[in-house]
């Protein structure tokens, strides 16, 4: 990974930038954006029948409690249909340290792909938590720097991570980097 120097100011222009997120061929609030990783909101990770329609095989909550604020899904909901689920109580907050699911999203992902499976990784909007954990994602395993991550689920899907976030994500571009 070469050494960029990552500020919150940058990976928030490159999530505003005006071009457009390609159409997706998916239903409304679902994009694959890596081959194989999908982020959506709380609608299409409660429907389970849309899920094994798209071969969804894991799913990562990262919203996972009560409702309304978070989502509520476990492994029990999911095993009808037989798809493996993770979930973090990750809360959309600036000061909520989400770097401390960085590992374990990561290699949940991977070990999703790994075995020829599709991840589906959600919170409630889908437009913080989970793109934030698949950038970390993209970083830790494909040796992405936070930019060149952050384009490429913002080329698919429109995000907002918060500030707290994208400081997270400045800082394991650092960690990476060294």
């Amino acid at each position: 990974m070469a050494n960029t120097k990552c500020t919150v100011a940058t990976l928030e222009e490159i999530a505003e930038r005006s071009w457009s997120v390609v159409p997706s061929v998916y239903p409304a609030g679902c994009d694959e954006v890596s081959p194989g990783v999908f982020i959506s909101n709380w609608r299409i990770a409660k429907d389970r029948e849309t899920l094994k329609k798209l071969g969804i095989t894991h799913v990562l909550n990262a919203a996972q409690g009560p409702e309304p604020f978070f989502v509520k899904t476990d492994a029990d909901y999911y095993e009808p249909f037989g798809i493996t689920f993770k979930g973090f109580a990750g809360e959309d907050a600036e000061k909520y340290n989400i770097s401390q699911h960085f590992d374990e999203a990561a290699e949940y992902i991977q070990g999703a792909l790994d075995a020829g499976g599709k991840v589906l990784v959600h919170c409630i909007m889908g437009i913080s938590r989970a793109p934030t954990l698949v950038i970390a994602y993209l970083m830790k395993r494909c040796g992405m720097t936070a930019q060149e991550a952050m384009k490429t689920v913002r080329e698919k899907r429109d995000i907002c991570p918060n500030e707290g976030f994208l400081q997270q994500l400045c800082d394991l571009n650092e960690t990476l980097s060294v």
